[in-house]
Order: structure tokens, then C-alpha cells, then sequence
């Protein structure tokens, strides 16, 4: 208990000495960086020294250290001046750190304690997130103090931000779709190159294939997902899985440059440093059972570096032999080692974290698959020209390269058959899009005159009923020009969004009329169903007020309803007429409300 309290004291004081983070009603993020104090210390048990002491260190920017054994302690203060609690959360864009214990204190609560890192098993409190993350609550009008103890095997590096919770999601789940479709494209190609190993059995398009999946597993490790998500179950070889990745990456490159630029049959010597380096790859994996990951991730840089400049030179030697699919290869090279280089230095902490540093893997990994891809296409297309010129030498070569050719019809009427299947999804692409409002989502007055023309013809032959809500929201100019058009537009999206959820959206559809205008068809609806949905619809806009940071509104609708059942030489416009005269009515009415033909009579 006096540790306790002598920590509680300890931390409590922190305030007056910290980085201080000032939370207000407009606050979304700020980076932990310049100003930050911290002390790094050789004992593993050692207590942070007094708030005065002289052993604190104002940091000048992020906290990097590079690869350091040393426990790294840090604090700060977050500060509440705004009128409500404030949900924050604390985030390390670095997920690489094996253990992260942070302590939060204020004078109203308990101390809370989150021990994190990635060697760390998942617990049901964890937030499952690529990045490091914990949850910081900030009542109003008080503060908390923030220490923090840090340390790993891996690079020492700690970029920290303070989020809005609110804030942080949209922008996580824009980075996370952003990293999805850039590794599902390469595992795209991948997988097509796969198809083509396997129809062709060419082992070039197999190796191609599996560099890919090993670079794509790389860059995903150091973003955090496949601890994170792929393999959280093995967060206790969270250090041997970047060994073994580099390792498989490593094999399956060599083997892709040897059998795609064909270095055994024109340059043995040079193939033999490629096997060497593939044996190394092995032994690395072994050493990794072994080894400290300190000292295996110096083994596997120094690695790393030596196989850049081994199979940059491969391709170099073979583009000087004339070979043109190495130019390719050059040039992919020469972007993938730019790129890893860069993220490398940036994962280590060897330079500063930046937008440029941490996209350059993507981006360099990215150009490298294309001009991979283009190199392995074309060495294809140079063996297929040199078939043809022993086509002309012998007969019995003729015949072969016949054969051959007519093996590369086949192949090509099916790649002509995978374009105009993705034509047609284009196509299909296209035409959802003619027929939907760019700005709600729901379907547009293009789409709308169609169906209703057609469920209209439906219900004539059926002699079914046919229901139809023409919707108004209301003083929604007022709401533009009290609020702005931005405003506007989110309040009309989002009255879509609730309106779509009052109808059976199997056979009735919701479309965008015009301006703050909807339209609802409702086939096989009675006047009583009709005017039920309508209900339905008064009452979501009123009872849930659309909010967007600090701005509220309630918003409200005037509605047309009209049921009927039409006869053979019944007029579409008519109801639709009938319908908008309704709606008018129940403007004047005062708003807010459904006029039928069953109201309109009683009136």
C-alpha cells in the first residue's frame, strides 16, 4: 500500500511538470511528440525518478531511439475544457513494441492499468486494431495523467497520437480500406499469376505469385494486421514471424529471377550467389529458434541489404547481356528496394515517421509487382518469338511451334473471355450507377419513372392495389441556409438512410424525386398499408434528431399518400398527380403530417 500511494502521489503531480493536451468541444487529434518528457533507464525495475529530477528529457520530436534494450519511461496530461466527458483514445502507430504498460490517475476515479504490446496475448478489453491502442476517458472540466513504460526487442520507436474516438473511427476505417484494396489488388495479381502457373506450368508465374504473398505479409506485419487480425493467436512469435516472412520472401524472389531471366543457363556464377542466398534464408529460420530478436533483426537487415544488392545485380549483369525482360526487373528493383529501404528506416526509427516515409513501401512495392509482372509477360513474349525463328529453321520444329501456337489461341479467346466478363461487371458498374443518386445512395427519378411504369402495368393486369408516398422534407431551405449546403446535404442522406429502413425494400423502393423531395412505390399496398408505412416514416425523422459535431436538428416531413387499384386505360401521371396534390395539401395543413384521400374527404 505505500507503493501504491507513493506512485498515486507521484503521478497525480505529473501535471504540473508534463506535456499538457488540451481537450475542448471542437478537439479530433494531436501527436505526442516535441515536448514530451521521458527517461530511459537499464533497470528493468527501476521506479520513474521524482517529476523534478534532473534525469527527464524533453523530447524534440517523436520519440525514436532506434534499437535500444533500455525500459523508455514517458508521461503527459490530457486536460478537459470542454462542456462534456470526452472519450478519447490513445494510439501507437508503431505495433512492434513487445510490452506498453500505461498507467492513467485523476483525483476522480481509480488508477487504470493497460498492459499492451504485441508479444501480448489479446484479452476481451483489447481493442483488435493493426495499431497500438488504449482508451483514455476525460471527465469534464478535470484532468488525467498518462505514464507510460516502454520496451522491446525491436526498434524503440513511439509515435503517438491523442484521437477523438468519433474521429479516429473515420479515419481508421479509411486507412484500413485504403490498405485492403491495395493488398487485395497485389493478392489479386498474385492469384492470377497462380491461375497462369497452373494452366501453363510455368514456374515463373508460381514464384511471382508467392513474392507477392510474401511482400504483401511483410508490409501487413509491420502495419500490425496479421498479429492483429491474420494470427492473433501467435502473438507470442509475433518477433520470429518477421524472420521467417523475410526468409520465404527471399527464396521466392531468387527463384522468380532465376527462372524468369533464365541466370542459370547465361550466368551460373551469378546464379550460384542466388542459391547461396536462398541457403542463408534457411539458416536465418533456424537461427530464429535460437537467436535474441535484437540480434536476429541486425542478422536479417544486414541480410536483407546484401540481397537487394545480390539480385539488383543479377539483373543488371543480364540487362547488360541484352535480355530485355531485365530492364523490367531493373527497374522494379530498383522501386522495391527504395521502398523497403525507406520503410525499413522508418520502422527502426532511423528517420522520422512522415506520410512519405510510411507510404513508401506501398507505393515501391506496388510499381515493383507491375513491372515484375511486365518483365514476366515479356520474357513469355520473348520465348514465343524465339519459337517462331526456329519455326523457320526445321520442319519438325514448325510442328512443334504449331502446336504451340494453337496452345496460345486457347489461352488467349480465355484471357478475351476475362476481359469481357470484366467489361460486362463494368458495364453492370455503369448502369447501377446511372440509376442511383450519387449524393443518398438510394435509386434516382431516372430509375423511379421505370419501375413505377412497370409495377403500374403489373397492377393492372393483376388488379392489384398500388401505393405511392411522395415526401417533402420540411424547411429544409431553412436548414441550408442556417447551417450551410455541407450540412444540408448530410441531413438529406441521412433522412434517406432512415426513411430506407421503414419499408419492406423487396418489392417497394425509395427513390430521390428531386431536391429534398423522395418517392415511394409500394406495390400490392392498400390505402391503410400505404398510410402505415407513411406513419412509419413521421416517425423516425421526428423521434431521432440528425446530429454532426455540435450541430442538432430535428427534421420533419409532409407526405402524399395514394392507393388504387388501377384499370386498363389508367394513367400513371394521374396517381402521381394525386399524390402531389396530397403532399401540397398537407403543407398547407401545417406540416408534418399525411394527407390521403381519406383525410382530404374528411376535410
Amino acid at each position: 500500500m505505500p507503493k501504491i500511494a507513493l506512485l498515486l502521489t507521484l503521478l497525480l503531480t505529473l501535471s504540473a511538470h508534463a506535456l499538457n493536451v488540451s481537450v475542448d468541444d471542437g478537439f479530433q487529434q494531436q501527436q505526442l511528440a516535441a515536448g514530451l518528457k521521458y527517461w530511459l533507464t537499464d533497470d528493468h525495475e527501476a521506479k520513474p525518478p521524482s517529476i523534478e529530477a534532473s534525469e527527464w528529457q524533453t523530447s524534440p520530436d517523436t520519440l525514436t531511439f532506434g534499437f535500444d534494450k533500455r525500459v523508455l519511461w514517458t508521461h503527459f496530461t490530457l486536460s478537459n475544457s470542454s462542456s462534456k466527458d470526452q472519450a478519447l483514445l490513445l494510439e501507437i502507430k508503431y505495433p512492434l513494441l513487445d510490452v506498453i504498460d500505461i498507467t492513467i490517475t485523476s483525483e476522480m476515479s481509480p488508477p487504470i492499468l493497460y498492459e499492451l504490446g504485441d508479444t501480448r496475448p489479446l484479452t476481451q478489453s483489447s481493442i483488435q486494431h493493426p495499431h497500438i491502442l488504449a482508451p483514455l476517458t476525460v471527465p469534464k472540466a478535470s484532468s488525467v495523467n498518462v505514464m507510460m513504460r516502454i520496451h522491446t526487442a525491436a526498434s524503440l520507436n513511439v509515435p503517438m497520437t491523442i484521437w477523438n474516438s468519433h474521429e479516429f473511427l473515420e479515419q481508421s476505417q479509411l486507412s484500413i480500406a485504403y490498405y485492403v484494396f491495395v493488398y487485395g489488388i497485389l493478392i489479386g495479381i498474385a492469384l492470377y499469376h497462380f491461375v497462369l502457373f497452373i494452366q501453363m506450368r510455368e514456374f515463373g508465374f508460381l514464384w511471382f505469385s508467392l513474392f507477392i504473398v510474401g511482400l504483401v505479409a511483410i508490409f501487413a506485419y509491420f502495419q500490425g494486421f496479421l498479429t492483429s487480425y491474420v494470427w492473433p493467436q501467435f502473438r507470442d512469435y509475433s518477433n520470429q514471424i518477421l524472420v521467417w516472412l523475410y526468409a520465404f520472401t527471399a527464396i521466392t524472389c531468387n527463384a522468380y529471377i532465376l527462372r524468369t531471366l533464365n541466370v542459370k543457363r547465361y550466368r551460373p556464377s551469378y546464379a550460384m550467389s542466388q542459391y547461396a542466398l536462398m541457403a542463408v534464408a534457411f539458416i536465418l529460420i533456424a537461427l530464429s529458434f535460437l537467436l535474441p530478436y535484437d540480434t536476429m533483426i541486425r542478422l536479417l537487415t544486414l541480410y536483407a541489404a546484401i540481397s537487394v544488392v545480390v539480385v539488383i545485380s543479377v539483373q543488371i549483369r543480364r540487362g547488360l547481356d541484352r535480355y530485355t525482360p531485365a530492364y523490367y526487373a531493373i527497374g522494379a528493383g530498383i522501386f522495391c528496394a527504395a521502398g523497403m529501404i525507406i520503410t525499413i528506416l522508418e520502422k527502426t526509427g532511423a528517420v522520422t515517421s512522415t506520410v512519405f516515409t510510411r507510404s513508401a513501401g506501398d507505393v515501391g512495392f506496388t510499381i515493383m509487382a507491375i513491372l515484375y509482372a511486365l518483365s514476366l509477360s515479356y520474357r513469355m513474349k520473348w520465348e514465343q518469338v524465339q519459337r517462331k525463328i526456329a519455326q523457320q529453321e526445321t520442319v519438325d520444329v514448325q510442328a512443334d511451334l504449331l502446336k504451340a501456337q494453337t496452345q496460345l489461341n486457347i489461352e488467349l479467346e480465355s484471357l478475351v473471355k476475362d476481359r469481357t466478363l470484366d467489361l460486362e461487371k463494368a458495364n453492370n458498374k455503369l448502369k447501377i450507377m446511372s440509376v442511383t443518386d450519387a449524393l443518398t445512395g438510394l435509386f434516382n427519378r431516372r430509375y423511379f419513372d421505370q419501375y413505377f411504369n412497370d409495377q403500374y402495368k403489373i397492377s393492372i393486369e393483376s388488379k392489384n392495389p398500388i401505393g405511392l408516398l411522395l415526401i417533402d422534407i420540411d424547411h429544409f431551405k431553412n436548414i441550408n441556409d442556417t447551417y450551410g449546403h455541407t450540412f444540408g446535404d448530410y441531413c438529406l442522406a441521412s433522412a434517406a438512410k432512415r426513411m430506407q429502413t421503414a419499408i419492406n425494400t423487396e418489392l417497394n423502393i425509395l427513390a430521390r424525386y428531386g431536391g429534398e423531395e423522395f418517392i415511394i412505390v409500394l406495390p400490392n399496398s392498400n390505402l391503410d398499408a400505404t398510410l402505415d408505412t407513411a406513419n412509419k416514416i413521421l416517425s423516425t425523422l421526428k423521434n431521432e434528431p440528425i446530429t454532426q459535431g455540435s450541430t442538432t436538428v430535428t427534421m420533419t416531413a409532409s407526405i402524399g399518400a395514394v392507393s388504387e387499384t388501377p384499370g386498363p386505360h389508367s394513367d400513371p401521371e394521374h396517381i402521381i398527380k394525386k399524390a402531389d396534390d396530397y403532399l401540397y395539401e398537407a403543407k398547407r395543413a401545417g406540416r408534418d403530417q399525411t394527407i390521403s384521400e381519406r383525410s382530404a374527404s374528411r376535410t
